[in-house]
């Protein structure tokens, strides 16, 4: 059992009895934990089978969930939903859908996007995408808190690119001031 795995960092706080505070890293992992499993022992959403063709989904006891097609959550999410006679005489209604008549599946429609992107999670260009990302936002969190360029001052789109024209020359200049100072080691040459 790995730390990241959701039954281990579930154990890891009742063994514990830890208290958590809000935005901790450790409550960011239980929350994703009691995703994966369905939170409340319910099916999670993951124990539903996606049908491209069809466009609906099927459950674990094989009813299928259809959309109407009409969009929720300001046009970004379908809802996928079960017959209320089928989830009504199923065997698992208690662990699928106990306190409601029949199961719904939320779908954004950018989910395709999103799967191809987990599936890229743990290859190399994926990690080696996350260094650079991690490069540039930190460059530009330094402009908005340090520099406070949070908001820009100057008006039009000129104007904007001169002010953050003028931001970035000022970190780089910043960072060419600190390699000066503290040159970085010299390569031992070989021969």
């Amino acid at each position: 059992m790995t730390r990241h795995e959701p039954t281990w960092v579930m154990r890891q706080l009742f063994l514990n009895d830890v208290s958590v505070e809000a935005n901790s890293p450790l409550l960011v992992n239980l929350v994703d934990a009691l995703h994966l499993i369905g939170g409340d022992g319910t099916f999670a959403r993951e124990d539903f089978r996606y049908n491209h063709d069809s466009d609906t989904y099927t459950c674990p006891a094989g009813k299928t969930l259809a959309t109407s097609g009409t969009l929720v959550n300001d046009g970004a999410t379908l809802l996928y939903r079960g017959s209320t006679l089928d989830c009504g005489t199923c065997q698992f209604k208690a662990r699928c859908c106990s306190n409601t008549p029949a199961r719904k599946i939320p779908r954004s429609l950018h989910e395709r996007a999103r799967n191809l992107t987990r599936s890229l999670v743990g290859t190399a260009a994926f990690e080696q995408s996350r260094r650079d990302r991690k490069r540039v936002e930190m460059l530009f969190a330094h402009l908005k808190r340090i520099l406070k360029i949070g908001r820009l001052r100057l008006r039009g789109p000129k104007g904007a690119q001169d002010e953050f024209t003028l931001a970035a020359i000022t970190q780089n200049l910043r960072r060419l001031a600190k390699l000066v100072a503290h040159p970085p080691p010299a390569a031992a040459c070989v021969a």
